[in-house]
């Protein structure tokens, strides 16, 4: 498949960065089983991350359980949007993911709690020990 800027991709739903291929996906809210709807269409894993765009329509709460299920030993990122931009361009009352699959990503999500009580050089120290964490677990990918 062509994806648009003269790459091909093996992938359907798929867009090729440089070596690597990024995977993505976008259901209506209203589809029954979405998060399972996404994942079929992310294709087969392993991922090391995958990021939900979810509607406000959408039972939040519901798909991010559902996506820790679905997407188990996988991160999860997750957030609801003003709007989404779909194949259809500018979309309401969708879920879009997006898939980096784990061959050819590597991440770490860090999650602040009490955003308003942290410290700055606190955080520049917790996300400096995290990407040296992950320069030394993942050296093939470097």
């Amino acid at each position: 498949m062509n994806a648009g800027n003269g790459f091909q991709s093996t992938y359907e739903n798929s867009y090729p960065v440089g070596d690597s291929v990024l995977r993505k996906a976008e259901t209506h809210s209203s589809t029954d089983a979405p998060v399972g709807c996404i994942s079929r269409q992310l294709g087969k894993g392993p991922f090391s991350l995958v990021i939900l765009l979810v509607t406000p329509e959408a039972d939040f709460e519901r798909i991010v359980a559902e996506a820790a299920e679905e997407f188990a030993g996988t991160d999860v990122m997750a957030c609801t949007t003003a709007g989404e931009i779909s194949t259809n361009g500018y979309d309401e009352g969708m879920i879009l993911g997006i898939g980096f699959p784990a061959n050819d990503f590597a991440s770490r999500s860090i999650l602040f709690h009490d955003v308003d009580k942290l410290r700055p050089q606190d955080v520049v120290d917790r996300i400096t020990l995290e990407r040296m964490m992950l320069q030394n677990d993942c050296r093939e990918l470097t």
